[in-house]
């Protein structure tokens, strides 16, 4: 997040797109929104966010489940979007993965009641 709701102007200075069809303007704007806190105000008040409909729209273009108006999963929704950002950090010759945030690793252990030994 840190890198996107930073400094959403540099997103918006190196578009070669339409802000609303921008892939890296919507993110900053959605991260910017999260961080400051700037759109949790009084509807009125707000100039310019991120609307969800068009958030969605930006997201599920050209995915056969998500550029629909039906009834998705959340979770495949999110891993549809955590790809997203993959593959738009490539595009822009990024090194920098944000979605390994949400990586972990499993570990199993295993305790015998009797004798107390761990098994992993």
């Amino acid at each position: 997040v840190q890198r996107y709701g930073t400094d959403p102007a540099k997103f918006i200075q190196s578009s070669t797109k339409e802000p609303p069809k921008d892939f890296h303007i919507q993110i900053s704007k959605l991260a910017n929104g999260l961080l400051s806190g700037k759109y949790s105000q009084p509807e009125d008040s707000i100039q310019s966010c991120v609307r969800p409909t068009m958030f969605k729209l930006l997201v599920g273009e050209g995915h056969p489940e998500f550029s629909t108006n039906h009834q998705q999963d959340a979770l495949e929704f999110f891993q549809h979007l955590l790809t997203l950002i993959q593959r738009a950090e490539k595009a822009k010759g990024s090194t920098f993965d944000p979605s390994t945030v949400f990586q972990y690793k499993i570990e199993e252990r295993i305790q015998c009641l009797t004798t107390n030994k761990v098994k992993y």
